[in-house]
């Protein structure tokens, strides 16, 4: 499946909020019309940016700050799976009163990362792969004219795996 880019909207903190003031974030025009009043160790919503993480600034410098005032940025996410699904079924009379069956499946989902290597935010999106495969195997036997037997079998194995881009491991 490919698809256009659609647009994904985030919030990251501002230039404002990185130097302790929260002030613009915590107004009406952000909050839907209403005030908020962040508590302690807030002080009339603003910080002492020295309280912030060491990690998570530095995490920050990897992230453009957003220009607009709320902390809104939109960027672009494109769809590029690849998936494959396998089927297979025999039938086998082996005589007037038995038959057998069986079919295999496989089903292959690939999602790779569409982390464009500049715009950190688009790794919320591993690389992820899941694979299925079903075997299903059945006999059919008449005994008599009033009584059947009839077997089914079935094995699944479901294998899921997320995986972070290379640059992260």
């Amino acid at each position: 499946t490919r698809s256009a880019p659609a647009t994904s909207i985030e919030f990251v903190p501002t230039a404002q909020m990185l130097s302790g003031d929260f002030t613009t974030i915590a107004s009406p025009a952000c909050n839907g019309g209403r005030q908020i009043t962040l508590r302690a160790p807030f002080n009339n919503n603003r910080i002492d940016p020295a309280v912030f993480s060491p990690t998570a600034m530095n995490l920050m410098k990897k992230i453009a700050p957003s220009t607009d005032p709320c902390g809104q940025i939109q960027f672009a996410r494109r769809t590029n799976l690849n998936e494959q699904i396998i089927v297979g079924k025999v039938d086998y009379q082996q005589g007037q009163k038995n038959s057998l069956f069986g079919r295999f499946e496989q089903a292959r989902l690939l999602t790779p990362t569409d982390y464009d290597g500049t715009n950190l935010i688009s790794i919320g999106q591993p690389n992820y792969t899941r694979r299925v495969d079903s075997f299903v195997l059945g006999d059919t036997y008449l005994v008599g004219a009033g009584m059947v037997s009839s077997f089914r079998g079935t094995v699944l194995r479901t294998i899921s795996q997320k995986t972070l881009p290379d640059f992260l491991t």
